[in-house]
């Protein structure tokens, strides 16, 4: 996502910043149309109503926050083991 391919605005990505301050704090995607991605990954969590609801009290939290556009910013929740070598598939989750 970060190469010289040409890519649509929506698509080509400017800045990635990764384990965040944000409250879905794992990695967020910023694209050149000015939209967000908000990357929460989870590798390994409890069946505990605890830990998933800290899960969606942070999704709600950052959902809610000044710096997140309602209109053009999504969050992206991932769960697994997955290593994302290149994260091309990532940059067409946003829209659909």
């Amino acid at each position: 996502m970060c190469d010289k391919t040409w890519r649509p605005n929506n698509e080509q990505v400017v800045h990635v910043r990764v384990e965040t301050l944000d409250k879905v704090d794992d990695t967020v995607v910023s694209f050149t149309d000015e939209h967000k991605l908000f990357i929460q990954a989870k590798e390994n969590i409890s069946v505990s109503d605890r830990e998933w609801g800290k899960l969606w009290a942070n999704v709600g939290k950052q959902y809610s926050s000044t710096d997140f556009n309602k209109e053009k910013d999504r969050i992206g929740l991932y769960l697994g083991r997955d290593t994302f070598w290149d994260l091309k598939e990532l940059a067409h989750v946003q829209d659909k």
